[in-house]
């Protein structure tokens, strides 16, 4: 099958340059039993995932932050911070196995860092933003723009304590 030689190709040419992972999206439509079983046979693993979408032609709707929390645009200066709590709110989930980088404090570090200079696209400090819970950070969100006119969240986070309140609107 052309499906599976093409994904042979694939895997065996990115464990040749050092790829340690790979994560592939297919679109629902395309889940045909053979590119299924092309994929399983390669050892992938399906994972039920939401992917959300949205049209920025209407305006937001009007939300402001519970009292006591202040959402700021995005400072470097909470990097660590927020890199911590990225780790500690995905390590344990499915995403820790689409995105290993969560799976250490040192390499969510890493990557949050790589976004920032650019290595997912263009960052967007002014749409990235961080709750603040006096000194404490409690969410976090990280935009980039990969194309013009696109935008993707990278990552977004509630710390657990605070989850429930109404901090991830």
């Amino acid at each position: 099958n052309l499906v599976a030689r093409l994904l042979d190709h694939m895997v065996a040419r990115l464990r040749e340059a050092g790829c340690r992972h790979i994560t592939s999206y297919a679109d629902p439509a395309a889940h045909l039993e053979a590119i299924r079983q092309a994929y399983l046979g390669l050892g992938f693993r399906a994972i039920e995932r939401m992917i959300m979408s949205v049209s920025l032609a209407k305006g937001p709707p009007d939300r402001s932050s519970p009292p006591g929390y202040d959402l700021i645009a995005w400072e470097d200066r909470y990097l660590e911070r927020v890199a911590q709590l990225f780790h500690e709110a995905n390590r344990d989930t499915v995403d820790a196995l689409i995105y290993p980088q969560f799976s250490t404090f040192e390499e969510t570090e890493q990557m949050v860092q790589a976004v920032c200079d650019g290595g997912a696209g263009a960052f967007v400090e002014e749409a990235s933003g961080i709750v603040l819970h006096g000194r404490e950070v409690c969410g976090a969100i990280v935009l980039v723009r990969p194309k013009l006119d696109r935008g993707v969240v990278v990552a977004v986070a509630i710390a657990p304590a605070y989850r429930g309140q109404g901090l991830g609107r």
